[in-house]
């Protein structure tokens, strides 16, 4: 177990001594060391930019609730403000328990310890308000040791899948639906202030895990213009995917697009599913691992091109359902336009990224798919009959 309590999130991290300040991560210069030391920085201020908006607008929405357009549109805005609230609350409490797992063998630890555990996994903000401590010690203070920083990134890799894009569908889709009238521009500007910060969050963090993952394959960070084309494409195809469900529940009903969320979720993992099964593994090969890829890659790039456009094609459909409903106006075309042009953008950026994306998704990928070598010698063995 390294300091307080971190440990590796990868196998083939440097060992804890290593930190991230050595020479041979930052290969380049001072300038590109400093940029990298800087996106901390942009880390805390996306995050508590997130955590403020949403809570304004739950807030906006409590006051606005008993407008008169609100009553003659049939918007219960308190439901909504409790339900934003209740997915933060309940997002960061499943965070702590997965980071606490993650970092300690329960059965191990005392009684005192346990309740101490206990009580931090009830405190909704903890663990990801802990990782962008980690994320700013690296800028301000040396040395810092790698495994704690991957950790640090996996818990915002978390806060993005469970909190930040949930977010963003359930506001984009409420920025559609709310069509009552504004007081002020703070009231009108809120919303899509809201959903801008919750993407910009989900997005950070999503590269954030990338670059840390692949500098634990390569021991050195990405150049600083491929982490750039990095965080647009996963911009692009985060938004991209997050608008098209919004638009299509917009246009039908919430439950239809969760539908069609849930079966992009079982084409990806089937997907993964087939690759186990080509290489000769059991179908229940290591569960946890390939379900996680396959929440990661329902809103993000996956490292697989057929894969990443069937998700590209799929998402498109969900575009055009949308526009069969509501075409009446400009409007309506331009909003069917911008998820499609950001979902071909993204993916043309991700497959220029490519290799970025495969040497990051390594070690997760090492652990979805079964020993290549193992199957082989497996298959050698049935062609000679060995039992």
């Amino acid at each position: 177990m390294t300091e307080d309590g971190y440990s590796p999130v990868a196998v083939s991290s440097p060992a804890a001594g290593d930190t991230a300040g050595d020479a041979d991560g930052w290969e380049g210069g001072r300038l590109k060391k400093l940029a990298w030391m800087a996106l901390p920085c942009l880390s805390v201020l996306l995050y508590l930019g997130d955590l403020t908006t949403t809570l304004c607008y739950a807030a906006n929405l409590f006051l606005r609730a008993d407008v008169r357009d609100a009553f003659i549109l049939g918007l219960d805005l308190r439901t909504w403000a409790w339900l934003i609230i209740m997915v933060r609350v309940t997002s960061g409490v499943v965070i702590n328990v997965i980071v606490t797992l993650s970092r300690h063998k329960i059965g191990l630890l005392d009684k005192r310890n346990k309740a101490m555990e206990l009580l931090k996994c009830c405190v909704p903000e903890f663990h990801a308000l802990s990782a962008l401590y980690r994320h700013m010690e690296m800028a301000l203070s040396e040395p810092v040791s790698v495994s704690v920083l991957e950790l640090a990134a996996f818990t915002r890799l978390l806060q993005t899948v469970l909190e930040a894009v949930p977010q963003t569908l359930l506001q984009t889709y409420f920025l559609f639906t709310d069509q009552t009238r504004k007081d002020s521009n703070f009231a009108r500007d809120l919303p899509a202030t809201s959903v801008s910060f919750s993407l910009l969050n989900a997005t950070f963090g999503y590269t954030f895990f990338l670059v840390y993952m692949y500098y634990d394959t390569e021991y050195e960070c990405p150049r600083l213009r491929q982490g750039l084309l990095l965080a647009l494409a996963s911009f692009l195809i985060l938004g991209g995917r997050a608008f098209s469900v919004s638009l299509m529940a917009w246009a039908y009903m919430p439950w239809l697009a969760c539908l069609c969320l849930l079966i992009i979720v079982l084409v990806i993992f089937s997907w993964w599913t087939a690759r186990v099964q080509q290489r000769r593994g059991h179908p229940c090969y290591n569960l946890p691992a390939r379900t996680a890829i396959t929440l990661f890659q329902t809103f993000t790039a996956a490292t697989d091109l057929k894969l990443m456009l069937t998700l590209a094609v799929i998402y498109t459909g969900l575009s055009v359902t949308y526009v069969i409903q509501l075409h009446q106006t400009a409007t309506h075309w331009a909003l069917f336009c911008v998820p499609i042009f950001a979902q071909v953008v993204g993916t043309f950026l991700a497959w220029v990224c490519r290799r970025l994306y495969e040497r990051a998704y390594e070690t997760l990928t090492r652990s979805v798919l079964p020993d290549e070598r193992a199957s082989t010698r497996t298959e050698q063995a049935e062609d000679d009959g060995v039992p």
